[in-house]
């Protein structure tokens, strides 16, 4: 439902208060393998490539707009949001035990490496809000919208899980690292690749 206060759906062009529907549609296919070379040994991979449809909030957010010399510089909705890409490749091995420790108890490790490409990220419009822009020239075209698609990201990790079943005992423990670089940043997405912040965790 439109925003109900004037100065946020505003009929003005400049404002960009373009609260219609939008409609998002497309496939996302995937092809995955797997392997089980010996009654405790599998090995298994798989690549994808699926999509985001912006979020409603990330759509029709908007900023105040009432003239040329008093509203927001990114007053507009965001309908024209491209959906955020990603492409997953995943490979990993499982190895898998019985009576291991006691009769009839049950131990599982897995080793798992990844990738993720993500193109057309969506994000706040920030800092640079138009490619060469100066901050506070004020030399902005009218209607600019409230988010944006940012210039896409690559993480790449690896994780160790563990399992334990046992008829009376059960436990899990798994151990993960990942980095990876942002094609430009939050705030400019023009400028050279940034590194993103390596996580760890544990459990």
């Amino acid at each position: 439902m439109p925003n109900k206060a004037p100065r946020y759906n505003s009929a003005l062009a400049a404002a960009g208060h373009d609260f219609s529907e939008k409609v998002h549609a497309d496939w996302s296919p995937r092809l995955g393998l797997f392997w089980k070379a010996s009654s405790s040994v599998a090995l298994f991979g798989d690549v994808s490539r699926t999509w985001r449809a912006p979020t409603i909030d990330e759509m029709y957010s908007n900023e105040y707009y009432v003239s040329s010399k008093l509203g927001s510089s990114t007053p507009g909705t965001s309908r024209n949001l491209a959906v955020e890409r990603v492409t997953a490749v995943r490979t990993g091995f499982m190895l898998h035990r019985q009576n291991v420790f006691m009769e009839r108890d049950d131990v599982q490790l897995r080793l798992t490496a990844y990738q993720n490409r993500v193109s057309d990220n969506i994000g706040p419009r920030l800092g640079i809000l138009i490619e060469g822009y100066v901050p506070g020239s004020g030399m902005l075209p009218p209607a600019l919208s409230t988010q944006r698609n940012l210039a896409g990201f690559h993480t790449l990790g690896v994780e160790l899980e563990s399992y334990y079943n046992a008829p009376r005992l059960f436990a899990s423990a798994s151990l993960s690292k990942q980095r990876g670089t942002r094609t430009g940043s939050q705030r400019d997405p023009w400028v050279m690749t940034n590194p993103c912040r390596p996580s760890r965790r544990i459990n």
